[in-house]
């Protein structure tokens, strides 16, 4: 049996368990990992806590596409959800907040997906309703992983009992053991998707697979198989074992999806490797001299301009002054004068 690795139908419970971990086998997911968020929308009158997340840009969360809308039976297609009926909880504790039924800190108000009711690739944005108090992730969008990489899964998924855990948890150095595009024992892994033994199970979908040298995005979750009905008990029965394998797709072949909404959250990615982009309003006030500088130098350019005209003003009258004399001497004679003015223009430098 198949399964994508969204935890839509299960019914949210909290472990009481001390040795039950979320991602199959994980450790509790450290404080830098803000940027991983949970995504829950209400179906039958029921809250649930469905999906991982991303946090790119203060209003987009990445994801997976079939965490966005309505997957058929055979998982192979998706109808997209209206976008205002999925929330966003950030913080490690956010599993119990939607539990709790409280409050989300973001709704959506715009998807980006791929142009087709395809599955894959498994990628989707979420352009949010207003700006999230998290850190933001890197990304790798120019290349997918390579055989062997290490990488470190983040999510809110299942424990190995079959329960939602109270905190976001982690699995560190998973290794990739398989590249598409090609098949694998329950899989057919397309071109920019790559297999993970155990570690993801519901409700992992759509969040990221860390690279664990530099920390940036390589890819989102995606499905998970091991043979074993899904609806087997316990629940995460089908994501355990030697056996098990997590397909997780990169960003390469979402490029132009990613492209869109971050021209239209009006923000830059950060990329791998690279410093984080700064945000509008620092980038704005950031300009060679400073906005102090620069808020002075307008200042002393206006009232530099104000002197100047000041004298010009005068000199006229001056002029005009002996123009009337000098008519008055002349009786019915012409005095001609020519005045050419110069001006002087004062440029304002506006940091951009």
């Amino acid at each position: 049996m198949r399964s994508i690795l969204a935890g839509a139908l299960v019914t949210l419970l909290l472990s009481s368990s001390s040795n039950a971990h979320a991602i199959i086998n994980g450790t509790p997911s450290p404080e830098e990992h803000d940027f991983v968020v949970q995504l829950a929308y209400t179906k039958g009158g029921e809250r649930v806590a469905h999906c991982s997340g991303t946090v790119v840009a203060k209003r987009l969360v990445l994801t997976a596409r079939h965490c966005v809308g309505e997957v058929s039976a055979d998982d192979s297609t998706v109808a997209d959800f209206k976008p205002s009926i999925l929330e966003v909880v950030t913080g490690r504790d956010a599993s119990k907040r939607v539990l709790e039924s409280g409050p989300p800190d973001a709704k959506g108000a715009k998807l980006f997906v791929p142009k087709t009711t395809s599955l894959i690739p498994d990628v989707a944005v979420v352009l949010v309703d207003t700006d999230l108090d998290t850190p933001i992730a890197q990304l790798r969008l120019d290349s997918g992983v390579v055989k062997n990489e290490s990488l470190d899964l983040v999510g809110y998924g299942l424990t190995e009992e079959g329960v939602y855990p109270p905190a976001r948890l982690q699995r560190t150095g998973v290794k990739v053991f398989s590249l598409g595009p090609s098949e694998s024992r329950f899989f057919d892994i397309a071109q920019s998707e790559y297999v993970l033994g155990e570690a993801a199970c519901s409700g992992d979908s759509g969040g990221p697979a860390l690279s664990s040298k530099t920390g940036a995005v390589v890819g989102v979750a995606s499905r998970v198989a091991n043979g074993k009905d899904p609806k087997s008990i316990p629940l995460s029965s089908f994501c355990l074992g030697d056996v098990v394998e997590n397909v997780y797709g990169d960003l390469t072949l979402a490029k132009p999806l990613l492209d869109e909404a971050f021209a239209e959250a009006s923000a830059e990615p950060w990329l791998e490797g690279q410093d984080p982009p700064k945000p509008k309003s620092e980038a704005s006030s950031s300009g060679s001299s400073g906005s102090a500088p620069a808020d002075s130098g307008c200042s002393v350019t206006t009232a530099r301009s104000a002197s100047s005209l000041a004298d010009v003003a005068l000199g006229l009258l001056v002029a005009l002054g002996l123009l009337v004399v000098r008519a008055s001497r002349i009786g019915d004679g012409s005095a001609k004068s020519e005045m050419r003015e110069g001006a002087t223009r004062a440029r304002l430098s506006r940091d951009r």
